[in-house]
């Protein structure tokens, strides 16, 4: 129970107040306590148009449009654009949206016009590889997590069905970069070989890291493009403008029941179930891109009455673990497995009897698929050497399409299954040899 004084002395204090300035009090706090309102709206304005987080991903709720990367709550995009917008290029600092303009040029042109720093334009990264002429910018496969050239012929640019269209989409040898960013690990399979090489971090080198995209871009740079290390901010550019092409969970193309249930456990609050939810949606997209290389035919046959009639069929006929490998590919086609299996299985062995794989060229096939295979590198300021002439030999063709090479300053990186198939292959060399062979031959 108070005290007798202590009642005496809150009714003093009371009384001391003036009846009318008490109103003035109230709305003096009312106005302090709006103020900081305002302020937390509009530092909340702020972060959000500094980190890219808007919509739906800021206020929890998740939707078909929200990017994946928000959904795993993992927000790896907000965290490089925060950091981003702390770097000091030319002695200022710079806004997202300059970054991914400068990342674009690099992708498209392998330099830039108006650099923050050094020359103008910037020195290019390779002298002559870019990156378009071995990665596709769009989706490339109708089921994410089917990695298969064979399916992905229904989208190539080329294919005479799609009258025309501009699909965007090549047998390249290299993975799409629509999506890349959400991978988790970078040169897989036969690929995991490059993880010895070597990357820049300062003014020191060190073994790079598979899980970090970074160092999956500066091997490419360096190695793949036969090119130079990327500068700090074109680094960072590359990577904001590979931010652009992040997955949604539209993209997934979930059954409508099943993404509903997915975005009601994600918007629950529920910790056990948004886990369940984000461990399901890894299941539908490609966190590692598979790499199973291919062994080069025992022996080719320009055929003459073969499976495929006509003077110029061809006949390729592949080793005992390429029949195992086609087997698996069609198994697959049927029951595929999830991505990160699919990145890290060794591949078939043993799963069929020890036959030999006979594959026949169909020259039409072969046409378009050369168009999309080879043309973006061949007969033009890439390599001039063109048509006939790259199946003059056929075992030479097999070697550089399925082995690949690296000399004279030029590395010509192969096809593994994932990027091509022995039947599009023959076909691509069928065509080949039904050209006119050139005046010198």
């Amino acid at each position: 129970m108070p005290s007798v004084k202590f009642k005496q002395f809150r009714q003093s204090r009371h009384s001391n107040v003036p009846t009318n300035a008490r109103p003035a009090t109230l709305r003096l706090i009312t106005a302090v306590i709006m103020a900081g309102v305002l302020v937390s709206i509009g530092a909340g304005a702020w972060w959000y148009w500094k980190t890219g987080i808007s919509g739906p991903a800021a206020r929890g709720i998740a939707t078909p449009d929200t990017p994946l990367d928000d959904l795993l709550g993992r927000n790896h995009r907000a965290q490089l654009q925060q950091a981003l917008a702390q770097r000091r290029y030319g002695g200022r600092t710079w806004n997202w949206e300059d970054y991914v303009q400068w990342g674009r040029e690099l992708v498209h042109e392998g330099r830039v016009k108006q650099p923050p720093v050094g020359p103008t334009p910037s020195v290019p990264i390779a002298d002559t590889y870019r990156c378009l002429h071995c990665h596709n910018l769009v989706r490339e496969d109708v089921v994410l997590t089917h990695q298969d050239p064979v399916a992905r012929e229904s989208l190539l640019e080329h294919n005479p069905a799609l009258a025309g269209k501009k699909t965007g989409v090549h047998l390249t040898t290299g993975t799409t970069f629509w999506g890349l960013v959400n991978r988790e690990r970078f040169y897989n399979g036969y690929y995991a070989r490059y993880h010895r090489l070597k990357v820049r971090e300062g003014n020191s080198f060190r073994p790079m890291n598979p899980e970090s995209l970074a160092d999956a871009i500066q091997v490419c740079c360096s190695y793949c493009s036969a090119g130079r290390f990327p500068e700090d901010w074109e680094l960072d550019s590359i990577l904001a403008y590979l931010w652009t092409l992040e997955l949604r969970l539209r993209d997934l193309g979930l059954p409508a029941d099943q993404q509903r249930q997915l975005l009601e456990q994600l918007n629950s609050g529920n910790a056990e179930l948004q886990a369940a939810a984000r461990k399901e949606l890894r299941k539908h997209y490609l966190v590692a891109s598979a790499a199973h290389a291919v062994e080069p035919p025992l022996r080719s046959e320009d055929e003459h009455g073969g499976l495929i009639p006509g003077p110029m069929a061809v006949k390729d006929i592949y080793p005992p673990s390429v029949a195992e490998l086609e087997q698996w590919f069609a198994a697959r086609r049927t029951n595929p497995e999830s991505p990160s299996a699919q990145a890290n299985k060794p591949g078939p062995q043993n799963s069929t009897p020890r036959t030999n794989l006979t594959v026949f060229g169909d020259p039409k096939r072969g046409e378009w698929l050369y168009q999309s295979a080879c043309a973006l590198c061949h007969g033009n300021e890439v390599h001039p050497k063109a048509g006939r002439s790259l199946a003059a030999s056929s075992s030479a063709f097999h070697r550089y399409v399925w082995k690949g090479t690296q000399r004279d300053g030029l590395y010509m990186p192969f096809f593994t299954r994932e990027r091509l198939s022995p039947q599009q292959a023959s076909d691509i060399r069928a065509y080949l040899r039904s050209l006119p062979p050139p005046k010198s031959e």
